[in-house]
C-alpha cells in the first residue's frame, strides 16, 4: 500500500544539477558573443588581428564580467521565492 516515496533532498539535488547546467549554459550563450564583439571592436579600432594580446584581453575581460553577471542573477533567486 505504501510506496516508498523520493526524499526531497535526492529530488532538490538532481534539480539543482539541471539548473546548474542551465544556467552555465546562459552564460555562455549571453558571455561568448559579446567577448567575440568587444574584440572585433578593439581590433577595428587599433587596426591589429583578433590575438593580439591588447585585443583579446578586453574581450576575454568583457565575457567573464558578464558571465558572472549571469551567474549572480541566476543564483540570485526568483521573485516567485
Amino acid at each position: 500500500m505504501d510506496q516508498p516515496r523520493e526524499s526531497s533532498s535526492e529530488s532538490s539535488l538532481t534539480e539543482s544539477g539541471d539548473s546548474t547546467r542551465t544556467i552555465v549554459g546562459y552564460a555562455l550563450l549571453f558571455s561568448i558573443p559579446v567577448g567575440v564583439g568587444v574584440a572585433a571592436g578593439v581590433s577595428r579600432a587599433t587596426g591589429e588581428g583578433l590575438l593580439a594580446p591588447s585585443v583579446a584581453l578586453p574581450g576575454v575581460v568583457a565575457a567573464i564580467g558578464v558571465c558572472l553577471f549571469v551567474f549572480a542573477v541566476s543564483y540570485g533567486g526568483t521573485p516567485e521565492h
